[in-house]
């Protein structure tokens, strides 16, 4: 039960413009509502795990002597601006230890966000000062032997390549959502423990079309683990998710919901995933607890405010039935 979970990745600040429908090429259409909310894929599946992590997860680490219980720490880069003060209080205020963020020259990252009435979203994203984030920002003792590593892709590629690299050498366990979509993931195949994508990312890595990823996801995931991953997750929005590992497939439906906006849905998911692992709880109940928490934030606004609790988490989480989708197809 020993050790913590650390996340490397973007902070930024999101810009949310909510319309009836996104403008075309050209057009100008009415908004109607503007929000300036903390985000950024790093700082959201830091402050998703320390959420998910809180409550029963919590109280298991402490009662196995664990005097890090629930401790998430998240290491990346904010500009000397009201933007990275911000993102720093949000931070702190969910319990996510802030020391390695670091404060550099330039604007910190922007998310341009555009939410429809649907809840579907568009975002543009400005890397700002996530692109001074470097390998060499995740001391050696940070992320090792039974610490868990989250990456994504909103920093310098060549980084997470250096991060993956240097955490599994020292023994860590390497979650990798390959987000924004690149194929240049491919490379580290072999580095990560864990690969979670969503049907789009999963298209592009396995070389098959978005329509194919969404009808046949088993195939998805056999194409996956051709590509050299070992455990993989494919996100599929209201249609819940699979996960592979140990040669069997799972299957998990997502429970109704109205849908208000799906930013962070995916990373709501990611941080719930690790917390339930580092907990030690069973594959089912994992999948279990990241379905329900990607169901909860999708029915609030926001990246960060979406984010839900662990008492939310475990009795959504109840609900949820994951199916035994067998063997998966030969890889």
């Amino acid at each position: 039960m020993a050790g913590r979970i650390v996340v490397v990745g973007s902070l930024n600040a999101d810009l949310v413009v909510r319309c009836a429908r996104a403008p075309a090429a050209g057009e100008t259409v009415a908004g109607t509502s503007f929000a300036s909310v903390p985000g950024g894929k790093g700082a959201n599946q830091a402050v998703a795990a320390a959420r998910a992590a809180a409550g029963a997860v919590a109280a298991a680490r402490a009662a196995a002597g664990d005097d890090r219980a629930a401790a998430v720490a998240l290491v990346g880069c904010v500009g000397r601006d009201d933007f990275g003060r911000e993102l720093r209080a949000s931070l702190r205020a969910a319990g996510v230890d802030d020391a390695l963020v670091r404060d550099v020259d330039g604007p910190t990252g922007c998310g341009l966000i555009v939410v429809e009435e649907s809840g579907q979203n568009r975002i543009v994203i400005v890397a700002g000062a996530n692109g001074a984030v470097r390998a060499g920002d995740l001391p050696a003792d940070a992320a090792g032997a039974g610490d868990h590593l989250i990456l994504q892709l909103e920093i310098p590629f060549a980084e997470v390549v250096g991060l993956a690299r240097a955490a599994a050498g020292r023994g860590a366990t390497v979650h990798l959502n390959a987000a924004p979509a690149d194929r240049r993931a491919l490379e580290l195949s072999q580095v990560v423990d864990h690969l979670i994508v969503n049907e789009s990312e999963a298209a592009l890595l396995a070389g098959v079309s978005a329509r194919d990823a969404a009808a046949d996801g088993g195939a998805t995931v056999a194409a996956l683990r051709r590509a050299g991953f070992a455990r993989i997750t494919l996100t599929m929005g209201a249609a819940g998710a699979i996960h592979f590992s140990g040669g069997r497939l799972r299957r998990a439906k997502a429970p109704r919901v109205a849908v208000v906006d799906t930013t962070a849905a995916g990373d709501a998911f990611i941080g719930a995933w690790v917390a339930a692992e580092r907990a030690g709880a069973p594959v089912d109940e994992r999948l279990r607890r990241a379905v329900a928490a990607g169901t909860l934030a999708v029915s609030v606004a926001g990246a960060l405010p979406s984010l839900p609790a662990a008492d939310a988490i475990e009795r959504l989480a109840a609900s949820i039935a994951v199916e035994d989708g067998g063997a998966a197809p030969n890889g």
